[in-house]
C-alpha cells in the first residue's frame, strides 16, 4: 500500500448510492473532524489528535504492519462534536460511570452519542436517552460499537481503509454509506425494543434436552426480559443426579441454574452436594458457623428426583423449608444471615 502522504493527486469525490458525494478534497491550512469529517478551521492543539494507523498486506495469512514512517494522520474536532463529548463529559460525572469503565468512559459514551448524533439526535434529545445511569450504561452498551465504527478516523485506525488524509466530508457525516447508516438505525431500533420489553416467565432453554427447571432449587421459569432469558439462566451443565443426593445414572444429565444458584455453585466450587446445601441455607435465610458441619438428612436437589418430576412453581418447594427453618433456629451450627449479606 503506498504512503498516503506521497499521493500529490486530488482524489474525485465519493459518491453515496444516491449519488451525494461523500468526501470532497480538504482546503488548505484546515483539518478533517475527527469524528463527524467536515472541515476544520480551528487547529486548537486540545482538540487534534494525530493517529498512527497499520495496513493490512495481502497474503495467505494476510499481515498486519505498521505504515510507512511519516503516514501521520492529524485531525481536529469540530464545534458542534465537541459540544457532544462536552455531554459525554457531563454524563459520566454526573452518572458517575468511571469507576465501571473506567479512562475510556468518556471516550465509549461520546461513541454511542455519535450513534445518535449520525441519527441526529443531538444536544437535549440525546441527553434525554441517559436520564438515569442505567439508560447511560444501556447507551454504551448497545451504541459505541456502531458509533465508534461511523467515525471518520475509522476510516484511518486502527486499520488504513484507503483513505486520504487530503479529503473530507462535505457534510457531517456525508461519509458514511447506507448500509453504515442502516447499522447505526439498527443498533438503535434493538436498543429501543430492549428498553420497551416487558418481564415475563421464561423457562430455561431447552437445547441440548436441558432439564425445564433450576437443576439445584427446581424453580420452573424466571422472570426477566426476553433478551436478558439466556442470560439468566446461563450455559448448561453436565451432572450425574447421584452428587445432587439422588441414585446414579449410567448417563449424565444436563441442567441449567438459576443465577442464585449459580451463585453458590460458584462459591462452592462445582455442582455437587456443597452447592445444594449452600443453596438451601441462602433460601433460607442462614449460615453456617465457621467450624461446624451441619447435616442434612435425605436432602436432594431437584435434578435427583424421579426423572418426570415436574419444574418448582416457587424455589426448593419439595423441600419442607419451614421445617428446616425450625431446625436451623434451634442449632449452634447456624446463625440467620445478616441484611447486608442478603444482598
Amino acid at each position: 500500500m503506498s504512503n498516503t502522504n506521497s499521493s500529490t493527486h486530488t482524489p474525485k469525490p465519493r459518491r453515496t448510492l444516491v449519488g451525494h458525494e461523500r468526501t470532497k478534497a480538504l482546503p488548505d491550512g484546515v483539518l478533517a473532524c475527527r469524528s463527524c469529517g467536515v472541515a476544520v478551521k480551528n487547529t486548537d492543539p486540545k482538540r487534534v489528535l494525530t493517529l498512527r494507523p497499520m495496513r493490512v498486506l495481502s497474503g495467505n495469512p494476510p499481515m498486519v504492519m505498521s505504515a510507512r514512517p511519516g503516514t501521520e494522520i492529524v485531525l481536529s474536532l469540530c464545534d458542534e462534536c465537541a459540544e457532544r463529548r462536552a455531554l459525554a463529559e457531563s454524563i459520566v460525572a454526573k452518572h458517575r460511570l468511571g469507576p465501571v469503565y473506567g479512562d475510556p468512559a468518556v471516550d465509549l459514551l461520546d461513541a454511542a452519542l455519535c450513534a445518535l448524533d449520525v441519527l441526529r439526535l443531538r444536544g437535549a434529545k440525546a441527553a434525554h436517552f441517559a436520564g438515569t445511569r442505567a439508560d447511560a450504561r444501556g447507551l454504551i452498551e448497545n451504541l459505541a460499537h456502531v458509533g465508534s465504527a461511523s467515525t471518520w478516523a475509522a476510516k484511518f485506525a486502527p486499520i488504513l481503509t484507503g483513505a486520504h488524509q487530503h479529503e473530507c466530508a462535505p457534510r457531517r457525516w456525508a461519509h458514511m454509506t447506507a448500509e453504515a447508516e442502516h447499522l447505526v438505525f439498527g443498533a438503535f431500533h434493538a436498543m429501543l425494543r430492549r428498553q420497551l420489553e416487558v418481564a415475563a416467565p421464561f423457562a430455561p432453554p431447552s437445547v441440548e434436552g436441558a432439564l425445564r427447571g433450576c437443576g439445584l432449587c427446581g424453580i420452573g421459569t424466571l422472570r426477566v426480559k426476553e433478551s436478558e432469558a439466556d442470560e439468566a439462566w446461563g450455559t448448561s451443565h453436565q451432572v450425574n443426579p447421584g452428587v445432587l443426593g439422588g441414585r446414579s445414572r449410567p448417563d449424565p444429565i444436563r441442567v441449567h441454574l438459576c443465577p442464585t444458584c449459580r451463585a453458590m455453585t460458584a462459591e462452592a466450587g462445582a455442582i455437587g452436594m456443597g452447592a445444594v446445601e449452600r443453596a438451601l441455607l441462602r433460601h433460607v435465610g442462614y449460615k453456617t458457623v465457621p467450624g461446624w458441619r451441619l447435616n442434612f438428612r435425605d436432602l436432594r436437589a431437584w435434578a435427583a428426583l424421579k426423572p418426570g418430576t415436574p419444574p418448582n412453581s416457587t424455589p426448593w418447594a419439595h423441600i419442607d423449608t419451614e421445617g428446616m427453618k425450625a431446625s436451623l433456629a434451634r442449632t449452634l451450627g447456624a446463625r440467620p444471615l445478616r441484611p447486608q449479606e442478603l444482598r
